[in-house]
């Protein structure tokens, strides 16, 4: 059609039969033991950076949309939604001696829209 993007590729993500929905993760690795800490499922894979705060407050994006804030275990302190999909880096930012956080949204997102429509199997 003519004006309408294209980008060339088509994805398609659906979970695997049997499993329980989630097809991603967040994960905290230790790189000396080369194994996993703990895990957080999420519904898909999470394509964004993180940022891990002296604080031990880590922030990352998921495709959903949502920005989060996890503890060094992994429970979820904080989600606010986004207008679209997060694929960027979380950065830290002071204005006037407060601490803030910013990601980019409005891409993103797209190769997982037909599970967030509702579409189950292709």
């Amino acid at each position: 059609t003519a004006g309408q993007p294209y980008v060339g590729a088509t994805v398609s993500m659906y979970p695997a039969p049997g499993s329980d929905g989630n097809m991603g993760n967040f994960i905290a690795w230790d790189a000396a033991k080369g194994e996993i800490v703990w895990s957080k499922p999420e519904q898909f894979s999470v394509w964004s950076g993180a940022l891990a705060t002296a604080g031990d407050v880590i922030f990352y994006g998921t495709l959903e949309g949502y920005i989060k804030a996890v503890d060094e275990k992994g429970k979820e302190l904080y989600k606010f939604k986004t207008p679209s999909g997060i694929i960027g880096n979380v950065t830290p930012f002071e204005h006037n001696g407060k601490q803030y956080i910013a990601v980019l949204s409005g891409v993103g997102g797209w190769a997982g829209i037909g599970l967030a429509g509702g579409l189950l199997s292709p």
